[in-house]
């Protein structure tokens, strides 16, 4: 079974708490965070906590990070991870969302209308590499395995608007 791994990046963490919300909304989830304490073992804690309530300990910082696994269905999992999270080189709140079929083009799709987004990416078995240093049009792996497609923001006449590229090596099923 192919899997599509879609991820997008915010500045603000309450937006992307928000955005992510809308995209796991009427699913129920279990869900698992991450507390400072164990940040450094990266060992995630069931939670009793209903997805918004898990999303405010996000939010306020109570927590680190958080997974969504829906019961059903073929979304996987929903992943929040916080800038900078474990070494990466990413200044941005990011999240990821796992599908099992093609409902990451829906997805896709209204990820795009959100304008506190600065990236969007689909991939191919596996989630895109992004860092600060390629979140440029012109430094993005746009052709890199394994980008299907990718969206990423840039100043155009004064305004921020998407660059959307596809990877002819995945063709968009």
């Amino acid at each position: 079974m192919s899997q599509y791994v879609v991820q997008f990046g915010a500045k603000d963490v309450a937006k992307l708490a928000e955005i992510f919300a809308h995209e796991i909304a009427g699913r129920k989830c279990a869900i698992q965070v991450l507390s400072k304490e164990n940040l450094g073992t990266l060992i995630y804690q069931e939670s009793p906590l209903p997805l918004p309530d898990a999303l405010v300990m996000i939010i306020r910082g109570e927590v680190v990070s958080l997974i969504a696994r829906p019961s059903q269905g073929a979304l996987r999992y929903g992943l929040i991870l916080p800038p900078n999270f474990n070494g990466q080189r990413l200044s941005l709140w990011s999240a990821t969302l796992e599908w099992t079929d093609n409902g990451w083009q829906e997805a896709w799709e209204r990820l795009l209308h959100w304008s506190d987004l600065s990236f969007i990416t689909v991939g191919f078995e596996e989630g895109v590499e992004v860092s600060d240093e390629c979140l440029s049009v012109e430094s993005f792996p746009w052709q890199a395995w394994p980008t299907v497609i990718a969206a990423v923001r840039s100043d155009i006449g004064g305004q921020r608007q998407w660059t959307v590229r596809s990877n002819p090596s995945f063709p968009r099923v």
